[in-house]
C-alpha cells in the first residue's frame, strides 16, 4: 500500500488523505457507519504515515528529526486536547462553543501546514544528510528496491541480511533487531494494549467520591503532555543501546504499581493516596514509552546500512501494531 500511494504523491500522500478524511468528519458524518469508517481511515493513516515517513526520515535525515516529528505529533495532539477542552463535547449542542464540523475544521490547517513543512524541507534539504543521500542514489538504491519487493514475505531477513554482512556482524545486526523489537513490544503492550483498558479500574480503586471520573479525565489529559514531553526528551540524547537500561527499569516499576492499582491490590493503600497516585504512574509510562520508542527509532540509523533502514522501520512498526492490538484483544477476553 505505501508503495502504491507513493507512486502518486510520495511521502505527502498520508498527508493529503488526512485532509479528505477531515473533510468528510467535517461534512458527511450522519450514521454510525460514517463515523467508524472515518475513524477506520483516520487510525489507517495514521499507521501509514510510520511506515512512509519514517523510512523517509531514517534513510535522508539525521536520526534526531525521527523524534522531532514525534515531538511535533504529540503537541498536535496538545493542540486538539485543548481545542476540545475550549469546545466542552460533553455539553448538549446548544450549550457547546462550536459544534463538530467547525472543530474538524479548526484542525484542517495543522494538516496543511504539515505539508508546507515537508515541501520546504524537501526544497532546502535542511537536516538532510549528504553522505546518506549520495549512497542511495547510487548501487543501494538498487539494493533497497530489491528489498522492497521482497519484504512481503521475508521483511526482517531482507532488514537484516545484506549480502555484504559478515557472520558476526549479521549476529550482531540480528541481536539489536531482538532487544529493540522487545523494547517496543513491551512498551506497546502493557502502555497501550493494557494501560488504556486498565486506566478505569485503576482510577475507580482511588476514587474518592466521583467514581473515579476525575481520575480519568486528568490521566487522559495529562497523556497528551507526557507524550510530548517524552518524544521531546529522546531528540537530546545520544542514541546508544545501554540509554534503554534506566528508563525500562523505572517504567517496569511504574507499570506494575499500576497494574496492581487496576487489580485491586491493596485498595485501602491506593484509595488513601488518592489519583494523583493512580495518574502519576500512567504519565510516568506515557512519558517513558514514546521516549523508548523514539530512541529505538534513532538507533536504526545508526546500527544498521542505509540498504536496511525500510526493513528495521517496518519491522518496528510492526511490532507496536501488533503489540496494541495483542494487548487490547488478551484485556478485552479477561474483562470480557
Amino acid at each position: 500500500l505505501p508503495k502504491f500511494v507513493s507512486l502518486f504523491l510520495g511521502p505527502k500522500a498520508p498527508g493529503v488523505l488526512y485532509m479528505v478524511a477531515i473533510l468528510v468528519a467535517a461534512f458527511g458524518i450522519n450514521s454510525i457507519e460514517t463515523l467508524m469508517f472515518v475513524s477506520f481511515l483516520g487510525g489507517s493513516l495514521g499507521w501509514l504515515s510510520g511506515i512512509v515517513h519514517f523510512a523517509h526520515l531514517t534513510m535522508r535525515y539525521d536520526n534526531t528529526y525521527g523524534s522531532i516529528v514525534g515531538a511535533g505529533d504529540a503537541a498536535s495532539g496538545v493542540l486538539v486536547a485543548m481545542l476540545a477542552f475550549a469546545q466542552q463535547p460533553e455539553l448538549g449542542e446548544e450549550d457547546r462553543l462550536f459544534g463538530a464540523s467547525t472543530y474538524y475544521l479548526l484542525c484542517l490547517p495543522l494538516v496543511g501546514s504539515s505539508l508546507v513543512a515537508f515541501w520546504y524541507i524537501e526544497r532546502t534539504k535542511l537536516g538532510a544528510l549528504p553522505v546518506t543521500a549520495a549512497i542511495l542514489e547510487g548501487p543501494t538504491a538498487v539494493l533497497l528496491e530489491k528489498h522492497a519487493d521482497a519484504s512481503s514475505s521475508s521483511l526482517l531477513l531482507g532488514a537484516l541480511l545484506p549480502s555484504f554482512a559478515s557472520a558476526a556482524e549479521m549476529r550482531r545486526q540480528v541481536g539489536t533487531a531482538l532487544i529493540l523489537m522487545f523494547v517496543v513490544f513491551s512498551q506497546s503492550i502493557t502502555c497501550w494494549g493494557f494501560g488504556d483498558s486498565l486506566v478505569p479500574y485503576a482510577c475507580g480503586n482511588a476514587e474518592q467520591g466521583d467514581n473515579g471520573k476525575s481520575c480519568v479525565l486528568h490521566a487522559s489529559f495529562g497523556t497528551v503532555f507526557a507524550t510530548l514531553l517524552g518524544s521531546n526528551a529522546a531528540a537530546w540524547v545520544t542514541p546508544k543501546m545501554s540509554g534503554f537500561i534506566l528508563p525500562f527499569l523505572v517504567y517496569a516499576v511504574a507499570f506494575a504499581a499500576f497494574a496492581l492499582a487496576a487489580a485491586g491490590v491493596g485498595a485501602g493503600r491506593v484509595r488513601a493516596l488518592g489519583e494523583g497516585y493512580v495518574v502519576g504512574l500512567l504519565l510516568a509510562m506515557r512519558t517513558l514509552a514514546p521516549y523508548m520508542r523514539s530512541l529505538a527509532q534513532r538507533l536504526i540509523q545508526t546500527h544498521y546500512e542505509p540498504s536496511q533502514f525500510e526493513g528495521m522501520n517496518a519491522v518496528l512498526l510492526w511490532t507496536s501494531v501488533s503489540a496494541n492490538v495483542g494487548g487490547t484483544l488478551i484485556v478485552t477476553c479477561i474483562l470480557g
